[in-house]
């Protein structure tokens, strides 16, 4: 790893264990047919896995089209797609909490970088989930449960879990039409999410 590293997730967050390896092929095979990822697996990822280097039109999935050109990531050691098929739970930008139900909303961290006490009932819900339960969370204001891919909208979430998740290591930003038309594609809702390491 180098220093700086960055990764974006995209989680499909409806998706089976059962399902995801037929939906993970099914994924690469549509990013491979519009040239944004190679077809061949190559050690281009932060892990001993293998993963898809970028392909000659990556830049259709970039929410700025021009970081293609002034982007050096097919010269990076970890620059490719890697997939992966389990129990997967994605953390990204730090935002608020927002009830779907209630409209209910609070900051997950202060000012100054201390996490605010709903991130607690956030972590036992996630580590809930890893451990095969529901992983929801009640509603502090109206006491409803919701589940934890809901808390937010899809696109830059603060987290995601879910059985398949392809991981885009150093992409300049996706684009959200790009995260949209690819769940629409499959027919599975995606969540986006993204961490410098």
């Amino acid at each position: 790893m180098t220093m700086g590293d960055h990764y974006q997730s995209l989680s499909f967050v409806d998706v089976t264990a059962e399902q995801a390896p037929a939906i993970a092929d099914s994924a690469i095979a549509h990013l491979v047919g519009r040239g944004i990822v190679a077809a061949e697996r190559t050690h281009c990822v932060l892990s001993n896995d293998t993963g898809h280097a970028p392909g000659p039109h990556y830049a259709l999935a970039l929410a700025n089209t021009e970081d293609a050109a002034n982007d050096d990531l097919r010269e990076l050691s970890a620059c490719g797609v890697g997939v992966d098929l389990e129990r997967h739970v994605a953390v990204g930008w730090n935002d608020s909490v927002t009830c779907p139900h209630c409209g209910w909303s609070d900051p997950l961290e202060e000012p100054d970088g201390e996490m605010r006490p709903i991130w607690e009932r956030v972590s036992d819900a996630l580590s809930d989930w890893w451990d095969g339960g529901s992983g929801e969370m009640p509603c502090p204001s109206c006491g409803k449960a919701v589940r934890l891919n809901d808390w937010q909208g899809d696109f830059q979430a603060t987290w995601a879990v879910s059985h398949l998740t392809l991981t885009f290591w150093n992409w300049p930003l996706l684009a959200e039409a790009f995260v949209e038309d690819l769940g629409r594609t499959l027919a599975y809702r995606v969540r986006h999410t993204g961490r410098k390491l």
